[in-house]
């Protein structure tokens, strides 16, 4: 039989008590019950945490903040994904260092300035995902971010490619794009003998 992991935070501003099964919340108690519940717990020696109200409303601001660079490039929607890495299902679960530096990873401010040969590479693969269908107009970034950051196609944003991983990018572009006409021709061939 699987033991869950009970864990308790009280925070003195609401007054609230949360109880954590887990690391999933689970219930709790407000006002008067919650201080009354949280006496209990002290007296029978169990751990609570106390919530530093500073620190939440940091998180919630980083929190928010990251949501905000996702929708912008079109990937909110693929955020179970991209947190996976550090083993959490919902942002709320991850702590401020990982808020920071998801957003330094997905913040193109931060990004340097790129060489000649970075620029160079991008547009090669910009082509060939013109090629491919993927790209048409400048409305199609947000269509365009959520290929690449699939993980069988590179797993990152063009931006955050270095010139290697654009390389191998490139080729495995071309051999879709090599599939893709194939298969067109195949079709055409099968209309024209009917």
């Amino acid at each position: 039989m699987k033991t869950s992991n009970i864990e308790y935070t009280y925070d003195p501003a609401k007054p609230q008590l949360v109880i954590w099964e887990d690391g999933k919340p689970r219930g709790g108690f407000t006002g008067e019950y919650a201080t009354k519940h949280l006496f209990e717990l002290l007296s029978q020696n169990k751990k609570v945490s106390f919530m530093n109200i500073d620190k939440e409303k940091e998180k919630r601001k980083l929190t928010q903040n990251l949501m905000a660079v996702w929708v912008s490039l079109g990937i909110a929607d693929m955020r179970r994904q991209i947190i996976a890495k550090y083993g959490v299902e919902s942002t709320t679960q991850l702590t401020e260092q990982q808020l920071d530096m998801l957003l330094h990873e997905f913040s193109a401010k931060y990004q340097q300035e790129p060489t000649a040969e970075v620029r160079r590479q991008r547009s090669e693969v910009m082509t060939l995902l013109t090629r491919y269908g993927t790209y048409s107009s400048a409305d199609d970034w947000a269509r365009v971010n959520r290929f690449l950051i699939d993980k069988r196609i590179a797993g990152k944003l063009l931006f955050q490619m270095s010139v290697e991983e654009m390389q191998v990018l490139k080729r495995k572009l071309h051999k879709l794009i090599a599939d893709k006409e194939r298969k067109e021709n195949e079709v055409k061939r099968q209309i024209m003998m009917n």
